[in-house]
């Protein structure tokens, strides 16, 4: 976009403000993880000074013992600390995006995250997380092939999701993307709508109302939502939040 002019060169600034705190989470916890191998091997006995007590604190893990019963234990903690080596999808999917490519003045602060960082995916339409799957099907008669959101948005374009009520957004879409000679695509989500809402997953996880809409940037990250039907113009709304997005 920014060689074509259709953004700031600003927008650029962005890439080092978004990824450099993921890698430097993905560094943290790897070196985390390598340092409690130690705590593994020495649950079972590996780091004894010979032989024997090695092979004594290996068959402890057996016994039916005070001795075992610590043992185990221990090398229990030790896995569980070392689950994320293995079962990490929260750290791999829970990047959240802090830059100027986002339009958070809408927003109250984001809520803490109760579950597990490391193993658990957080699932939110909060600017600056991945946009959240859900199936649809695609008609307003017989239930079509499924498709899921994260395949709709994407593709170089920007991407607008409503619901009932929601035209007002669709039309600025087009409006304001013909004058910014940008690509938005929109998308209605809802029965009797351009995509039904099979399993009623989007309705759980978009975290708007119907009428109100998700703005997808082409990284598929969420750029920027409205929870209702805005008390102004659409268009002049996001139109305000594409410039702002694009440093423009």
């Amino acid at each position: 976009m920014v060689l074509k002019g259709k953004a700031s060169p600003a927008l650029l600034e962005t890439y080092n403000a978004e990824r450099q705190p993921v890698g430097q989470d993905l560094v943290k916890w790897s070196n985390e993880l390598l340092r409690n191998h130690a705590t593994v091997w020495g649950a079972i006995g590996m780091f004894e000074e010979d032989k024997e007590k090695r092979i004594k604190a290996n068959k402890e893990l057996s016994e039916a013992s005070e001795a075992g019963k610590r043992r185990r234990q221990a090398l229990f903690d030790a896995m569980e600390r070392h689950r994320g080596e293995g079962d990490s999808l929260g750290m791999m999917m829970n990047q959240w995006y802090k830059s100027s490519a986002l339009f958070l003045e809408d927003e109250g602060p984001l809520e803490p995250f109760t579950g597990n960082f490391l193993t658990q995916v957080r699932v939110s339409t909060y600017p600056g997380f991945r946009f959240p799957h859900a199936w649809l099907s695609k008609g307003k008669g017989v239930p079509s092939k499924e498709i899921s959101t994260v395949d709709l948005a994407g593709k170089n374009a920007f991407s607008l999701f409503t619901g009932h009520g929601g035209e007002p957004w669709t039309e600025a879409a087009k409006s304001v993307g013909n004058r910014l000679g940008i690509q938005i695509n929109a998308f209605a989500v809802g029965f009797g709508l351009d995509y039904a809402d099979k399993y009623r997953d989007w309705t759980k996880r978009r975290e708007v109302d119907e009428d109100g809409c998700i703005l997808v940037r082409p990284d598929r990250y969420v750029a920027w939502r409205a929870r209702r039907m805005s008390s102004t113009s659409c268009e002049e709304k996001l139109e305000h939040v594409l410039r702002s997005i694009l440093c423009l």
